[in-house]
């Protein structure tokens, strides 16, 4: 996986904490709504949203750090190849 993917796995599913927090305070709005005519708006998107947006920075950065660390294996896994086809090789008849 290149660390485009990680970036773009980690915004999608940064996404979900945050149109989870809006939902949850849209069934708070609507709940109120209908038991009244006037409600305060910031108490109720501000906690539930701004608690999501934690989450959600909290989601991308273990998945921003995950894809570093894929990619630095990836690098010595790369970088290992010639002496482990070395280790592994045959010796020749030629060699004595």
């Amino acid at each position: 996986m290149s660390s485009r993917r990680f970036h773009g796995l980690g915004l999608f599913y940064a996404a979900i904490p945050v149109l989870a927090g809006a939902y949850s305070a849209y069934e708070v709005a609507t709940n109120q709504l209908e038991r009244q005519h006037a409600i305060n708006w910031m108490t109720i998107f501000v906690p539930r949203l701004g608690f999501a947006f934690v989450l959600a920075l909290l989601v991308y950065g273990l998945f921003r750090a995950a894809g570093s660390l894929v990619e630095r294996l990836h690098g010595v896994a790369v970088a290992a190849q010639p002496t482990w086809r070395f280790i592994t090789s045959k010796p020749s008849a030629a060699d004595p």
